[in-house]
This record gives structure tokens, C-alpha cells and sequence, in this order.
């Protein structure tokens, strides 16, 4: 008897929390087109995506530029990204290997697609697909960049992703 009326208490208390509460359509924190609150805005882990997004790589050798996403901000499911890669006096960097790692830190895992790296001209332009960030949250994305000369550097770009 105490059972079912614990159960019936829970119940009351699930039905009464806003679908909103379990996150919107959209992505990167910025929270879609609905006025309520999101999974991502209050999360200071997520930067706030814009073209030209750019993080320093360890070491302050190398720079990575977002120079566009597909969709933008990034979203549920597939992604497409073009970075722009760049040395410490702005020249582009060209004939590196690049990788990225999608992962969860809360959850502990990565995503199963490994993203695809293709230098797309001679400006150090690079487009980076098969992006999956497949679950709602905070996905920390880390590119490894080992140039032709010089040190193997890392540069991370952390998105909430709405769900």
C-alpha cells in the first residue's frame, strides 16, 4: 500500500515538471527559438558558437579557427566544420595531420563515428566531417594537430548540445 502510494506521489511530481526542463531544439547554448530555459544555458562549460570561433592550441604555436559549421550553431546528430589552421604569426598551416575526438566528459564516452579530416585548399583550410554528437549535453571536441614541422598541438572546442 505505501508502495503505490509512493508511486502515485512520484507520478504527481514527474507530470508536473515542463517538457522544457528536459531541454529545447537547438544547440550550443544558444537554446532555439523557445523562450524557456534549456539543458545548455546555464552550463558555463558550453562556449557560445559564432564563425571564426578561434582557440589557441597547447604550447601557443598553432590556432584554430570554426570558420563555419553545418548546422550552426552545432547540433543533434550530424555535424559538418571547416577550421582554419594557423601558426603564431597567422600563417596558414598546411599538410598536417589533424584528428578529432568527440566526447562526453559527463558521460564518460566518445562518439562511435570517427570524423573525417580533408584539407580543402592550400590556406589551411580544413573540412572536418562525420561529426556525430549523437546525445543532449556537454561535448568537449578535441582537434590533435601535428604539423609537418613542429610540435603535435591540441586545441578543444566545448558545445552544449540541446536535445
Amino acid at each position: 500500500m505505501v508502495t503505490h502510494r509512493l508511486l502515485g506521489a512520484l507520478a504527481l511530481v514527474l507530470t508536473a515538471i515542463p517538457i522544457s526542463a528536459c531541454g529545447s531544439a537547438g544547440g550550443g547554448g544558444t537554446g532555439g527559438s523557445s523562450t524557456t530555459a534549456s539543458l545548455c544555458d546555464a552550463d558555463p562549460r558550453a562556449m557560445t558558437y559564432a564563425a571564426g570561433l578561434s582557440q589557441t592550441g597547447t604550447g601557443g604555436s598553432l590556432k584554430v579557427s570554426l570558420v563555419d559549421a553545418m548546422p550552426a550553431p552545432p547540433a543533434l546528430n550530424a555535424n559538418v566544420w571547416t577550421i582554419k589552421v594557423t601558426d603564431e604569426n597567422g600563417n596558414p598551416v598546411t599538410g598536417a595531420t589533424i584528428k578529432l575526438k568527440p566526447f562526453m566528459p559527463d558521460m564518460g564516452h566518445g562518439s562511435s563515428e570517427t570524423p573525417q579530416i580533408t584539407p580543402m585548399t592550400t590556406d589551411g583550410m580544413y573540412q572536418v566531417g562525420g561529426i556525430d554528437l549523437f546525445m543532449p549535453g556537454i561535448w568537449t571536441n578535441t582537434f590533435t594537430i601535428t604539423p609537418t614541422s613542429g610540435p603535435v598541438t591540441t586545441a578543444v572546442f566545448t558545445f552544449c548540445i540541446d536535445g
